[in-house]
């Protein structure tokens, strides 16, 4: 499996032009040609390496507004927000 460490819009233009490549290859090989599987499996793995770019970059997100927090609220506090509902957010209905 190859890795890729790209930001997501690039993958996102990889997944693209793979998937241009595999339709291209079966319109004219067939669904089930070698070429055809090859390409599909080449684009699952960018997909798949698209969701951990966006998932690296969600946590990474995360990280930095829990830093934030444990600036300007201490652990207790934000305990207390949470478990008595009295958080800033409300979920609205």
């Amino acid at each position: 499996m190859r890795m890729y460490s790209w930001e997501p819009e690039g993958i996102l233009i990889e997944i693209q032009a793979k998937r241009k490549l595999m339709i291209d290859s079966a319109n004219e090989t067939g669904l089930t040609s070698e070429s055809t599987v090859r390409y599909s499996q080449e684009l699952d793995e960018l997909i798949v390496a698209y969701q951990k770019a966006g998932r690296a970059a969600m946590n990474s997100n995360l990280r930095i507004v829990n830093r934030k927090l444990k600036k300007y609220y201490s652990p207790m506090k934000m305990r207390a927000y949470i478990f008595n509902g009295a958080a800033p957010v409300q979920a609205s209905m």
